[in-house]
Order: C-alpha cells, then structure tokens, then sequence
C-alpha cells in the first residue's frame, strides 16, 4: 500500500511537472507569437533585411506591446496600413512615438521619424536624435483618393535614416474641411501724423498730412483688394487645393 502511495505520488509531481512546462513552453511560443505580429500593419523597407521590424514589451506607452523599427545603418523603414477615406476630406493621424540616436544621411528635415502617406512625399513633421514618449501628428487632404496606405516611418521617401524608433496607440481621425472664404483684414488711416526722422545722429520732426485724393485712392485700391480676394478663394476651393 505505502509502494503504491509513494508511485502515486512520484506520478503526481510528474504530472505537475509538464502542466507547469507545457505552460512554460506555451507561454514562450505566445510570446515569439506576439513580438513578430504586425496584426493589420504590412512591414516594408528601402533595402530588405537592413532593419528590424518587432513588438517589444519593454518600451512601451500604454499597450502591452509597442511597434519598434531599428536600423544601424541609413535605410527608409516603415510599417503602414492601407485606409479607406472618403474624398476630399481631411484627416489627422496620430501616434506616440519615442526614439533613439535617429539620424538622416542626408537632410535634418526630411527623413527621420514621422508619419506620412507610403510613396508620396506627404508626411508629418520630422524627429531626429532622441526623445522620450511624445504626441506625433499627421494631417492630410485625401483629394480624389479612395484608399491610402499611412506609413509610419523610420526615414522618408527623400531620404533614408538610421537608429530606433517606438511607435503606439494610433489613431486616425477624420475632420470637416474649412469652406469660408471670409477674411479679416484692417486698414488704419491717419490724416495728420506728427513723426521723428533720424539722419545721421540728427533727429527732426516730420508732420506728414494725407490729401483728401490721397484717402480716396487708398479707399479705392482697398475695395479693389476685397473683391480680388473672394475671386482667388473661389478659385482655391474649386481646385480642391
């Protein structure tokens, strides 16, 4: 009886033993699972094995997983998501962003880490160096498109970068576009004005007097500038600029 206790109970910690590694090894494959998924984001790169695309669970901004992009040596990487948007229509793209030693083989203002739209040269500001979780922001005209992909980047379609970069929590949102074509402007006249003129350390008083054909004039030219500014927003909305 004691033999068949003491086997029962060698039987039982064995068993427990492979639930426990069964767990473990579960676990290690979820994990591998998770830093290479790139969920609904396609990875794509200037030169092809130049840099590391992966989920890293230690930097990261609120989710349990961030998008990391290193390059140690200058190439263009990016991950990107094809869109549907609705045309002419403005949206803004945003992400927080955190990066390391980024720097751009050409130009300080055109690579770098950004968000922009893939195979264009439309994108968001530039970050360059190194700089701890910020707000990035993308803000784009979708004019007679019906699907874009948004790339979120590691150098640019001018210029090509290297180091790390982290991105999370996106979002896109989609705006109304601003159709007035009301502007403001203010124009003061002064009839009398009474200045002081320097001229060689010499300073004399100045009055300076507006004729009557002279505030026609400006009157004049200022309603000719009112009707040439409608005409030239008229012409900017219907061009969908």
């Amino acid at each position: 009886m004691k033999l068949r206790e003491k086997k029962g109970k060698i039987a039982l910690i064995f068993n427990i033993a492979l639930v426990i590694i069964a767990i473990i090894i579960i676990y290690q494959v979820w994990h591998i699972y998770r830093i290479n998924d790139f969920g609904n984001f396609d990875k794509a790169e200037y030169t092809i094995g130049l840099s590391n695309f992966s989920r890293d669970d230690k930097v990261k901004y609120s989710d349990k997983y961030s998008y990391k992009i290193e390059s140690n040596e200058f190439n263009d990487a990016l991950i990107y998501r094809n869109i549907e948007v609705n045309e002419n229509s403005v949206y803004r793209v945003t992400a927080m962003v955190k990066y390391e030693n980024v720097k751009n083989e050409k130009s300080e203002s055109e690579g770098g880490v950004n968000i922009g739209i893939m195979d264009t040269t439309e994108k968001s500001n530039s970050l360059v160096g190194s700089g701890d979780w910020q707000l990035l922001t993308f803000q784009f005209d979708s004019k007679n498109r019906k699907n874009v992909d948004i790339a979120f980047r590691l150098g640019s379609y001018d210029d090509n970068s290297k180091g790390t970069v982290w991105f999370s929590d996106f979002k896109i949102e989609k705006g109304n576009k601003d159709s007035n074509n009301n502007w403001n402007f203010i124009c003061l006249i002064m009839k009398n004005l009474e200045v002081n003129i320097e001229n060689k350390g010499i300073i004399t008083k100045a009055k300076l007097k507006l004729e009557s054909s002279e505030i026609s004039l400006i009157d004049k030219n200022m309603k000719r500038f009112q009707t040439s500014m409608k005409e030239m927003s008229r012409r900017i909305n219907d061009s969908n600029i």
